[in-house]
């Protein structure tokens, strides 16, 4: 088997390539592993406080102000109003929802919250609240959030809710995310990042031609020939100096005392270099030994 090297700028055209695709890999895999973290805080954090709630149905037991909560409020963006000290604090009111539900065929008393994120949050004693300029905007708008729950309480309505099992004072109205949910934002992040990983190994085990399967990446990609048998007739001779970027077809004649040599010009060498294969195929000395065969590289002076 010959093995010819490839010219230099072909040679380098791969390493950028492979490079390239490295690179792409990365980026990839890096967009991948920052969608996996957002589901994680968003989804997977949210899902696990769920988990602890029980499904059961609530009535409204009471609506009662609480005190009152404080927002910063900025008219435009915060971080270009905070640094003007364009900002001020708002207060707004607070109220808390009282539900009653059942347990084990027993009535119990708890905290009305939107989810499990807000019922362990740091301002969950103010569940429903706002932030604007004055106070008596925010009392407007807290008081059109309690509007529902009003008319549910008067009308004395039963709607799902679900209730912590560890305190039973928590309880939320609903579950944002379900396990299916949890399950796609972390298996498909996770398949993208395995396949980069898998593509960026067998791009560098291509690049420096490690063994992969028992065989050299070199030798994977070239292509397999038929074996010859032992009663291959012998090529005849032919002179061919290829000067131009393709090979014309031959007519070989059927004639086994003649030889193959092949000239070939090099791009890359210099002017007054030629580069020369020779194929010369001999007459066997018995029928049971293959051709010869001979390569010679000439440089005229």
């Amino acid at each position: 088997m010959i093995l010819l090297g490839l010219p230099r700028n072909q040679t380098e055209t791969g390493v950028f390539r492979t490079r390239a695709s490295n690179c792409l890999l990365l980026t990839v895999a890096v967009v991948a592993s920052c969608i996996m973290v957002a589901c994680g805080v968003m989804i997977v954090r949210e899902y696990s406080l769920s988990s602890h709630y029980l499904k059961t149905s609530c009535r409204i037991s009471g609506i009662q102000k609480s005190g009152h909560g404080t927002c910063t409020y900025c008219d435009r963006k915060k971080e270009q109003e905070k640094e003007k000290n364009a900002c001020k604090d708002v207060r707004f009111p607070c109220y808390t929802i009282g539900v009653k539900y059942s347990k084990n065929q027993v009535e119990r008393s708890g905290t009305l919250y939107s989810d499990s994120l807000e019922a362990a949050g740091v301002q969950n004693q103010c569940p429903y609240k706002t932030c604007k300029s004055t106070f008596d905007e925010n009392k407007v708008e807290v008081e059109k959030q309690l509007v529902p729950y009003r008319t549910k309480m008067e009308k004395k309505t039963l709607f799902e809710c679900f209730y912590n099992e560890g305190e039973g004072n928590l309880v939320i109205l609903f579950k944002k995310h379900t396990r299916s949910e949890v399950i796609h934002s972390m298996l498909w992040p996770s398949l993208v990042i395995f396949g980069c990983g898998l593509l960026f190994i067998r791009l560098e085990m291509h690049r420096r031609g490690i063994k992969f399967c028992n065989k050299t990446s070199l030798d994977m990609d070239e292509p397999k020939t038929p074996l010859k048998s032992s009663h291959h007739q012998p090529v005849p001779k032919i002179m061919l100096d290829d000067r131009s970027n393709s090979m014309p077809a031959l007519n070989i004649p059927n004639n086994p005392n003649t030889n193959i040599e092949l000239r070939c010009s090099d791009p890359t060498l210099s002017k007054d270099s030629k580069q020369r294969l020779k194929y010369q195929n001999q007459r066997p000395s018995s029928l049971d030994s293959p051709p010869s065969m001979m390569m010679g590289y000439e440089t005229p002076v």
